[in-house]
């Protein structure tokens, strides 16, 4: 019994214990193989370094009076619990919120609010939490708001975005105030690194204003507390007197506004109106670096994504192969590279990138021949192409809609007509609610991607690739399946050995390439204008603002 138990786990909701058994058989592994996957021998326990200090946990020599930035669009929601991705909600999240762990400049977690953490068997993880943090109510940090934003991000009525990455804990406790233990339900490689988006609330907090509070009146432990949110106007921080990573905040007062065009944002940056702006075109770069007091910079840190999917529901076209080819050999990614970005991104052949463990150096990116992309189509037989329906996502990346245009040129040039439809946030839950009921979106969808939270290929597989998971409301949004991609996934995620895991995501890669399920495109170059007087230097992790503690002040 003990072994089937270890199965289940291993499996977690993806497949029933009877498709366990015989994915167990397929790998060669038999039901002690499936054990060993689920149960192995506990390692030697492990404890993580206590913090170093890194240039982004240097205190703040100098402060700004205040800063104003103009995103590219609104937040989502002052609710960390709800809005674990979407990039102008990120400044504002990590400078409110604090997790158990963090990233620093150079891309490496570290301790946060928790100090250190021990590992005595693949399942269990018991994290020391640091003393004499509050939250900007006054209330003390302790494990028991570690165990309740856990459980709330867990809890299917939450409906929570941040379920995505707590899905594998089986339970949060509480050892003592500075102690929580949370035990998972199969080896989970990357939850340390993932609690580092697990942003941490008040429980006391919550259980005396109720569960929407946070929806209006945010409270963390961040280094700037919440003052004002006027939805589609601004947000509003002020700094607190100190933080335990960076001491004095390098801004007082903080404003974010949200420009949705490029040339107003530009504009607010050229008269002073915005001290920092999110995105700037490449035919502006010129003019923004010669314009005294201003700077700009060009953050490719390979770690984001856009691309493809194409859906395989119904009768779709994208269920051939050759159709699939054809289109990923129509599009001139190296052109579009040029002609957007002066050839700064990387042109990419996977679902991954550089900056994502796991990469797999070996996989080059499609060429572009339109010939052979017609070639294909005919012996599909498609000799005229088709149409069909591109779902564009709500604005994510610089210049998506130039791309966008520029990759439906490409393709009616083979004869495949992409009708445009604007995919906002509730189309896209819309969708994802057909999909979990085995019902057609028919297409190809425009998503963002990156490498997840933990910065690996996992991070990829968990929300892009695995098949499409309902209760998590994540998984495959290219709207394919294919049984050894999954077991391939499935099986690195729940590997401790780094080494054997990254083995198993180039297979797993290899595998997507081979079949063409994807349609990569190429890394995102963010840029970011700011002006000189102001900032020193700015330190976008992964491409985007984290956080204004990645700031030097002028």
């Amino acid at each position: 019994m003990e072994k089937r138990d270890c199965i289940s786990r291993f499996i977690v909701r993806r497949l029933s214990r009877r498709h366990a058994i015989g994915f167990a058989a397929r790998a060669g592994l038999g039901l002690a193989g499936a054990t060993l996957l689920g149960c192995a021998a506990a390692p030697a326990p492990t404890r993580a370094p206590a913090p170093a200090a890194t240039k982004a946990t240097t205190p703040t020599a100098k402060q700004l009076d205040k800063l104003v930035l103009g995103h590219n669009g609104d937040i989502a929601t002052l609710d960390p619990t709800y809005d674990t991705g979407i990039i102008p909600g990120l400044p504002f999240l990590y400078m409110v919120y604090d997790g158990l762990t963090r990233w620093s400049r150079d891309l490496k977690s570290s301790p946060h609010l928790a100090v250190s953490w021990e590992v005595p068997d693949e399942r269990t993880w018991i994290f020391k939490l640091r003393t004499g943090v509050k939250h900007h109510n006054g209330y003390d940090f302790e494990a028991e708001d570690v165990k309740f934003t856990v459980e709330r991000a867990l809890d299917p009525e939450t409906k929570s975005q941040a379920v995505r990455l707590v899905r594998s804990i089986d339970k949060a406790q509480v050892v003592d105030p500075v102690t929580a233990k949370i035990t998972t339900k199969v080896p989970d490689p990357l939850l340390s690194k993932l609690m580092g988006d697990v942003l941490v609330y008040s429980h006391r907090y919550l259980k005396e204003q109720g569960k929407d509070i946070l929806a209006t009146k945010p409270v963390g432990t961040g280094a700037w507390r919440f003052v004002k949110w006027v939805k589609d106007d601004y947000v509003e921080l002020a700094a607190t007197d100190s933080h335990f990573s960076i001491g004095k905040p390098p801004i007082k007062q903080y404003i974010q506004r949200p420009i949705p065009s490029t040339a107003p944002r530009l504009a607010a940056l050229l008269t002073g109106e915005a001290d920092v702006i999110y995105s700037i075109n490449s035919d502006e770069w010129e003019r923004v670096e010669k314009t005294p007091d201003l700077g700009i910079v060009y953050a490719n840190i390979h770690a984001s994504f856009p691309h493809f999917g194409m859906s395989q529901f119904g009768d779709s076209p994208f269920k051939d192969k050759r159709v699939r080819e054809a289109v990923n050999l129509a599009i001139d990614r190296e052109g579009i590279n040029k002609a957007l970005w002066k050839g700064k991104a990387l042109v990419l052949g996977q679902p991954a990138n550089p900056g994502c463990f796991g990469y797999d150096e070996t996989i080059k990116p499609y060429p572009y021949d339109p010939k052979r992309a017609k070639e294909l189509l005919t012996q599909a037989g498609y000799p005229n192409g088709f149409e069909t329906k591109l779902y564009k996502s709500y604005p994510t990346y610089p210049q998506d809609k130039e791309y966008n245009e520029a990759i439906m040129g490409y393709l009616r040039d083979v004869g495949i007509r992409l009708q445009l439809v604007e995919w906002t946030l509730a189309q896209r839950t819309f969708l994802q609610e057909q999909v979990a009921a085995n019902k057609g979106p028919e297409g190809i969808f425009n998503m963002y991607g990156w490498c997840g939270a933990a910065v690996e290929v996992g991070g990829v597989f968990d929300s892009h690739i695995v098949k499409f998971d309902p209760k998590a409301m994540l998984g495959n949004k290219g709207w394919w399946f294919d049984p050894e991609v999954e077991r391939l996934g499935l099986e690195a995620r729940v590997t401790m050995d780094a080494e054997k895991r990254k083995e198993l995501y180039n297979k797993m890669l290899r595998r997507i390439r081979e079949e063409h399920y994807w349609i990569p495109l190429f890394t995102t170059l963010y840029t970011w204008g700011h002006n000189k007087k102001k900032i020193k230097a700015m330190y976008p992790r992964w491409g985007w603002m984290h956080s204004m503690w990645d700031i030097d002040v002028a």
